[in-house]
């Protein structure tokens, strides 16, 4: 005894479930498929899509930046949240941006304290001096763009959404006090960031 499926039009779906970490760029899928219904098998066939996830490309002379602190009286250094030091524009270039599919389109950033930098102030964003430094009592506030918004170090915290083509991540720099002493020197701090994509 055989049987047939009685000719008419079925409509089915496709869901992308995220299992795990996605690498940025682009990413082809290619998958068998089978469906049933009522006992009867009426298609069978392989599947290829592509799959853009958010990316951006950091240009080489970029990976590496020095931001100019300037010579800072002692005195005008106060602890976070207080007026004090004299803010320090420094600007992360982001070329060949990709938007993915997903509905949150953001790029986050990590600051991780480099070179002996220790991350005295991890929530108020601030690092400790690096190696070599002969001031004392001092550190460096990463702040947005805004110059008032610490940008806690160690985590990812959300940066800008991704547009495509070039963007800029802009944040802002200053000395603060971190010990009831201060002494005067050389206070260079190193700092790593990385970026991600969700």
């Amino acid at each position: 005894m055989s049987a047939s499926l009685p000719p008419q039009y079925y409509g089915f779906g496709v869901f992308l479930i995220k299992t795990g970490d996605v690498e940025p760029g682009p990413h082809q899928v290619t998958t068998t498929m089978e469906l049933s219904a009522g006992g009867y098998t009426f298609l069978r066939g392989s599947m290829t899509f592509s799959v853009q996830a958010d990316s951006c490309t950091v240009p080489a002379d970029a990976g590496s930046k020095t931001v100019n602190m300037g010579h800072v009286a002692r005195d005008a250094i106060r602890p976070p949240g207080v007026t004090g030091a004299p803010l320090s524009a420094f600007h992360i270039p982001l070329t060949q941006c990709a938007i993915g599919s997903a509905l949150s389109n953001m790029v986050n950033i990590k600051f991780d304290g480099a070179a002996g930098s220790a991350s005295v102030g991890p929530e108020q964003g601030v690092l400790g001096l690096k190696n070599g430094a002969t001031a004392q009592g001092i550190g460096i506030q990463i702040l947005r763009e805004n110059g008032s918004t610490p940008v806690p170090l160690g985590v990812f915290t959300p940066a800008a959404p991704v547009r495509p083509g070039e963007m800029t991540l802009d944040f802002q720099a200053r000395y603060v006090q971190t010990q009831p002493v201060t002494l005067s020197g050389s206070a260079n701090a190193a700092v790593n960031f990385t970026l991600s994509y969700k």
